[in-house]
């Protein structure tokens, strides 16, 4: 099985979809999300590609999480093992980032356990919160991970671990890709 990639277009299309399902304008939508109804209008039209900060919040609003939102139904059953050509690649250009689940299917599980590759100048776009806590190593690279305001530098052999619920975010500052395993819990991304 190949990696699978999301377009710009199919995420409007099914965020049109999933907001339609719950009976929201986009004007509603956006007001919950903290974002302008203009800035959603043209991600559910294609047109840009949403921040993971914006899309988390919005697909949060709407009651899954931003891997539930972005998976593939390939119609594998839950297995015990995951290879490495059957991951799930989440693309975000935006932030450059590429993000492969480390688990074929998230329902019921604990855990969300992700490889990360952080280009040069990525981050999350902003900073969020949200229930849980939050378990990373850096395998390569340093990055920067600003928690309630304060900023760590995190270095290749080293690991973070905070509570969700505080205001977080990250940016890879240096010339070099950042790889690390994520683990979110309970999975919300």
């Amino acid at each position: 099985m190949k990696k699978e990639d999301i377009s710009d277009s199919e995420v409007g299309k099914r965020l049109k979809t999933l907001r339609k399902e719950h009976h929201l304008t986009l004007n509603e939508l956006s007001r919950r999300a903290g974002c302008t109804t203009a800035a959603l209008s043209k991600i559910e039209r294609g047109e840009v590609a949403p921040t993971i900060s914006l899309l988390k919040r919005v697909v949060n609003v709407l009651g899954v999480t931003l891997s539930e939102f972005l998976a593939h139904d390939n119609g594998y059953p839950d297995s015990i093992v995951l290879h490495k050509e059957e991951r799930v690649k989440i693309d975000f250009p935006t932030e450059k980032i590429i993000s492969y689940q480390l688990v074929r299917h998230l329902k019921d599980k604990m855990i969300q356990p992700l490889y990360e590759i952080i280009k040069p100048g990525g981050g999350s776009g902003g900073s969020y919160s949200h229930q849980g806590e939050e378990f990373g190593l850096i395998l390569e690279g340093e990055l920067e991970i600003t928690v309630d305001g304060v900023a760590y530098t995190v270095k290749e052999g080293d690991s973070f671990c905070y509570k969700s619920s505080r205001q977080h975010s990250f940016r890879n500052k240096s010339a070099e890709d950042v790889r690390l395993i994520w683990i979110i819990t309970p999975p919300t991304y």
